[in-house]
């Protein structure tokens, strides 16, 4: 292409014409922290004229854009919780029993090259229509997949007006409610998090994986908790043998997670929290999510066996190079040895073995989280009324995320709330028997 002066203009991965890209550190370079995200808040002059300059369609049919889609995560920034495995499994699951109607963005370049996919979800809560993004509780991280060069490329009147014509195509809604995004996707800034974002009370942690086995393990744990895992595991093998096992056919996946959906029961009433695993439908996106285990899918089931018997059981996901640490459970008669902290190990030993180069141990803030992992990920949310009745339930749902965040990051608010908790459970329990 030719080079242009630093007066010209320069034509961007989309092909729209913008000011240069500055070497300086000013904001656009920066990223969007002063962009405006919404087109009702935009000024007329933030105005692009991006019809001409790609393609923007919105699908309602997974299976139509199926192939697309799968080939564009392979090269495309974003997460497993994008995929098409994971977001077409959740909506023939959650999604569609909740009414969540599927509004699939899909962005290309005058070539035909895709830019971006947008995986949004219409639902009615309220009586209101909200725009999320498809995935619910079961992604951790939420958002879209792009083409990482498309990302850099881009500024923030660039991004305003391709909102807008995003937007002209998505049928009309009372409340925007994006959560759980990361400010990042791979080495770019994520366009969706803007000035109004609002953090979350979680963060998302994961560790990077470059040593042997042995090496990580004493860089991550000091010598005295290594000798008392290591004393541990003596006591678990002087009851029997002790085996790491990967569930590889759907019979032993799925009785594997039956056996964690009964053991997540009782470990979630003795916190008092409500268990999730009694509606068929989350029940069934995570068995029928197995129905294709790794290598020859994403879903990764392991067990800590003593004797034949699961003792720990972990519901993973492995995605291009990282594993996701996502449900666990293990045999509460055990946990004086402590089987889920050894499965734990097997895992990212396993990972280390299979050219794994990242494991996540997604989002919570539970303290071996922080011994493990050097990588600790803000999640921001947007939360947008664009009708009159919008704005209000707007408002207070991000006063409601702003006094959850205030709980979850006071010990004192934190203890109280679990005690409160604990309190009603225990009376429902007791009403219903």
């Amino acid at each position: 292409m030719k080079q242009l002066g630093p007066t010209h203009l320069w034509t961007s991965p989309l092909g729209l014409a913008a000011a240069p890209p500055s070497k300086s550190p000013n904001k656009a370079s920066l990223g969007y922290a002063g962009a405006t995200l919404f087109p009702e808040d935009a000024a007329d002059s933030a105005r692009v004229a991006a019809n001409d300059e790609f393609v923007v369609t919105v699908e309602k049919d997974l299976a139509a854009i199926e192939q697309i889609w799968r080939n564009f995560e392979r090269r495309a920034v974003g997460s497993v919780f994008q995929s098409f495995d994971c977001i077409s499994n959740w909506q023939g699951t959650i999604g569609s029993g909740e009414k969540v109607l599927p509004h699939i963005v899909l962005g290309r370049a005058v070539d035909g090259r895709v830019l971006f996919l947008l995986p949004f979800g219409i639902t009615r809560r309220f009586g209101l229509s909200v725009l999320t993004w498809l995935g619910g509780r079961q992604a951790n991280l939420k958002g879209g997949l792009f083409d990482e060069d498309f990302l850099h490329g881009l500024d923030e009147v660039q991004w305003t007006g391709i909102w807008r014509h995003i937007r002209a195509r998505l049928p009309g809604f009372d409340v925007l409610h994006l959560c759980d995004q990361p400010a990042r996707l791979g080495t770019a800034r994520n366009p969706f998090v803007t000035k109004r974002r609002l953090v979350q009370p979680d963060q998302s942690h994961s560790t990077h994986l470059l040593q042997d086995w042995e090496s990580f393990y004493k860089t991550k744990r000091s010598g005295s908790s290594r000798r008392v895992e290591r004393a541990r595991l003596r006591k678990l093998e002087a009851e029997g043998k002790v085996v790491f096992e990967i569930a590889h056919d759907r019979t032993t996946a799925n009785a594997l997670i039956e056996r964690l959906f009964a053991d997540k029961a009782k470990s979630l009433a003795r916190l008092g929290v409500s268990d999730p695993f009694t509606d068929q439908a989350v029940r069934e996106f995570y068995l029928r999510y197995a129905q294709r285990t790794y290598p020859r899918g994403q879903a990764h089931i392991s067990a800590l066996m003593l004797n034949g018997k699961p003792i720990s059981i972990v519901w993973g996901l492995a995605f291009r190079g990282r594993f996701h640490y996502l449900l666990t459970t293990y045999d509460s008669a055990y946990r004086q040895m402590s089987p889920g902290r050894l499965h734990l190990n097997e895992l990212i030993r396993w990972s280390l073995a299979n050219g794994f180069d990242r494991f996540d141990f997604g989002v919570g803030e539970q303290d071996y989280k922080y011994d493990w992992c050097e990588d600790h990920v803000a999640l921001f949310a947007a939360i947008v009324g664009r009708t009159l009745v919008g704005r209000a339930a707007a408002f207070v749902l991000r006063a409601k995320l702003r006094l959850k965040r205030k709980i979850k990051t006071s010990k004192i608010l934190w203890s109280l709330a679990h005690a409160i908790r604990v309190k009603i459970l225990n009376s429902q329990t007791r009403q219903s028997t």
